[in-house]
Parts: structure tokens; sequence; C-alpha cells
């Protein structure tokens, strides 16, 4: 059961830091590219 609890816990911070790379992308490329809003990319 902790071997299960673990597996889950392991994928929420994968999923966790790959959301927090793709907001911190989509931020970059709207300062590095203004012409392009951050709403359109949404």
């Amino acid at each position: 059961m902790y071997q299960v609890i673990r597996t889950i816990a392991v994928d929420n911070l994968f999923q966790l830091v790959f959301a927090r790379a793709v907001v911190g992308r989509l931020i970059l490329s709207s300062v590095f590219s203004p012409g392009r809003p951050i709403a359109s990319m949404l």
C-alpha cells in the first residue's frame, strides 16, 4: 500500500514540475516576443 502512495506522490511531483516548466516557457516566450500576448497562447 505504501508503494502505491509513493508512486502517486512521485507522479504528482513530475506533473507539477512539468506544469511549472510549461508555464515558465509561456512567460519567457511572451517576454521575448511581446507582439504575442499570453492570452492568445493559453
